[in-house]
């Protein structure tokens, strides 16, 4: 059997290509309604708008009707989406229900976070502790003047900041719908591949030429910001630095397509124990019946028992077309898992 990077180079070996019925005036949450109005149709089911400008709308049929914000469903209480939105409460959420997470504590103070990086001794991760998009997220801080540098940029997302436990690894979105994990998408941080001739800032531009024909990473270009020219720095590189054919050089820490993140379908390659967890995870959260689950592991190709790993975030508000215009990979059409379930499935039909 192929091992688990040797099965995803073999994905990235060739992107895929999507037809442009997705107009470029939706972006976003808009994305995710009309796939869901075009699964309700294909049920004969009704989707109506009722604001625009917050995109709600209604999904309805003969025996049920639900509402939708954005991509809640309205069985998703107020207390909960404050969970999810919150980091920290995520964490304790989740590991009240016996669930993985990486141990770290909440500050606002930068002399009380210095004290505890230096107990503890160990690469640490340090984010805002309300935030999204891999804003304001730094990996693998150990020092005090890296912890400065990352507070600073934690800081431009909210005051209070969260240092937790390093683990190696990758990043895996699952999608967990009606208790059952639909679809996974394997995250690669925003990276160039050289040619021998071009720059980083030229390997940039023609990246996002590919992302541009993406109906969801059309809006989710790969950004120059100080944070990537820190990262550069750190190996020698700025954006005109020309490297070498066939290497691969990281822009980014994290793997947050807002970030600049490849996508890489990967639901039919993950050790089912990583499905287990996410619909742990999500169960963890009193009605919530759809959500994105965050994982970090090393190898998703092996059990989750065999290495570190840990659900970093639970999303209530989850977006669908990660998973149906994945970078590469086999899509998955999860509105149409969606629809079924609000519509049939949840109603025992």
């Amino acid at each position: 059997m192929m091992s688990w990077d040797k099965r995803i180079s073999e994905l990235l070996k060739t992107s895929n290509e999507f037809d442009s019925r997705f107009s470029t005036s939706l972006m976003n949450y808009a994305v995710d309604q009309t796939l869901i109005r075009e699964a309700a149709e294909r049920y004969k089911l009704t989707c109506i708008d009722i604001d625009s400008d917050t995109l709600c709308f209604l999904l309805s049929g003969e025996a049920f009707s639900t509402v939708f914000s954005q991509n809640m469903s309205d069985g998703v209480s107020r207390a909960i989406r404050v969970f999810s939105n919150n980091k920290h409460l995520t964490k304790m959420l989740l590991g009240a229900a016996g669930v993985a997470i990486p141990a770290g504590r909440v500050f606002t103070n930068l002399d009380a976070a210095a004290r505890y990086l230096a107990r503890v001794a160990q690469p640490m991760v340090v984010k805002p502790r309300a935030g999204s998009k891999g804003d304001g997220i730094t990996l693998g801080v150990t020092t005090r003047a890296e912890l400065e540098t990352a507070w600073k940029d934690a800081r431009k997302v909210g005051k209070s900041i969260i240092l937790e436990r390093h683990i190696p690894g990758d990043d895996l979105r699952v999608m967990v719908v009606g208790g059952q994990a639909i679809a996974a998408t394997y995250r690669i941080p925003a990276n160039v591949v050289g040619d021998g001739q071009s720059t980083i800032a030229e390997l940039i531009k023609a990246k996002n030429a590919v992302r541009a024909r993406n109906p969801h990473l059309r809006s989710r270009l790969i950004k120059v910001s100080e944070a990537m020219e820190r990262r550069l720095a750190r190996h020698g590189l700025n954006i005109s630095s020309v490297p070498a054919a066939d290497v691969q050089v990281f822009l980014n820490d994290v793997a947050n397509l807002s970030a600049g993140g490849d996508s890489v379908s990967v639901h039919h390659l993950v050790d089912p124990g990583f499905l287990r967890l996410a619909e742990k995870a999500i169960a963890a959260f009193p009605g919530l019946e759809h959500g994105g689950v965050d994982i970090i592991a090393e190898n998703f190709g092996e059990a989750p028992e065999t290495q570190a790993h840990g659900v970093l975030e639970v999303n209530a508000n989850a977006m669908l077309p990660s998973h149906h215009f994945p970078l590469y990979g086999p899509p998955v059409d999860v509105a149409d898992r969606l629809v079924r379930w609000y519509a049939f499935e949840r109603q025992g039909n």
